[in-house]
């Protein structure tokens, strides 16, 4: 591409772009139209604040390019009275961030799809540390560094079934496989102080060695077991919540199915069988759906 061509199609973009930024007068105009929608047809204003609808003013309400803006602060602040007093609600940000814009119409969201059940362990620490409790910001967050409260949210871990929740994937599950193993590191240190003992490794021999070990061994396990059982031993808080994941029995039914093509192998199911069946049970399924087992 020549240097001419390079420029005009630059300009072109940053002309786009420009032209997508709401302002207050369009949010304003939006927000106004929702409400006269709604008092005759809630069903169809549901579906223009919903993700592809055709009003994505209050989308814009939490960029960052309209943070701080008292105008739009006080319409966001209004309109989430008036469309939640009209039985609407959204799903763009979470009401345990006391940054949400729109705290009421994010809460009936959450309550509309029962997220305060499915996603408990997020919930509940969005609303300790007073955060956004979506799954994913918090596997990233630098505010969770408690290895208990890693292990909570790693509780979550397994996609929903519901259909309005997605949770977590396999790379965000690595993620905070990989923060609780860096926070067990410095458990381990800690706990190994606490007994008048040093982590430091003399002669070969590393202290810290035997308890990373069996801490691996729990978060390669089915279901993490004896991973409640390890922080007990380390001084910690015991966290681990599986009890709204799958089944044994539908687990085992998921696999068979799975093996003989009945369903399948999607990502979430993929996931699922990796938490539930343990690494080496996993890696036994891989190898009959490959054909490659011994």
């Amino acid at each position: 591409m020549n240097k001419l061509v390079m420029m005009v199609v630059l300009a072109a973009a940053a002309a786009f772009a420009r032209a997508e930024v709401y302002t207050l007068a369009q949010m304003e105009a939006d927000y106004n139209r929702l409400c006269d929608v709604a008092q005759t047809n809630a069903a169809a204003a549901q579906a223009m604040l919903s993700d592809g609808g055709d009003v994505l003013a209050f989308k814009s309400m939490v960029g960052l390019e309209y943070r701080g803006d008292a105008e739009v602060v006080a319409l966001a602040a209004e309109a989430d009275e008036v469309l939640s007093g009209l039985g609407l609600r959204c799903f763009w940000s979470h009401y345990t961030d006391p940054g949400c814009p729109c705290p009421k119409l994010s809460k009936a969201g959450f309550d509309y799809i029962d997220a305060g059940s499915v996603l408990a362990g997020c919930v509940a620490l969005g609303e300790k540390y007073g955060v956004n409790c979506s799954p994913g910001y918090l596997a990233r967050s630098s505010v969770l560094t408690n290895i208990s409260d890693l292990v909570k949210l790693l509780g979550d871990s397994v996609p929903s079934s519901s259909a309005n929740i997605k949770k977590y994937d396999k790379r965000l599950v690595e993620t905070l496989l990989g923060r609780i193993q860096r926070a067990g590191l410095k458990v381990v240190k800690k706990h190994l102080r606490s007994q008048g003992l040093s982590f430091a490794t003399v002669n070969g021999v590393n202290p810290c060695e035997g308890p990373m070990t069996e801490l691996n061994a729990a978060l390669d396990a089915p279901r993490f077991a004896g991973l409640n059982e390890w922080l007990v031993k380390m001084g910690q808080e015991p966290t681990l919540d599986t009890s709204r994941w799958p089944t044994s029995e539908e687990v085992a039914d998921m696999r068979g199915k799975v093996l003989n093509a009945d369903v399948e192998m999607t990502p979430r199911r993929a996931l699922i069988l990796r938490l539930c069946l343990g690494v080496e049970g996993y890696n036994a399924f891989v190898a009959e759906y490959n054909g490659t087992e011994n």
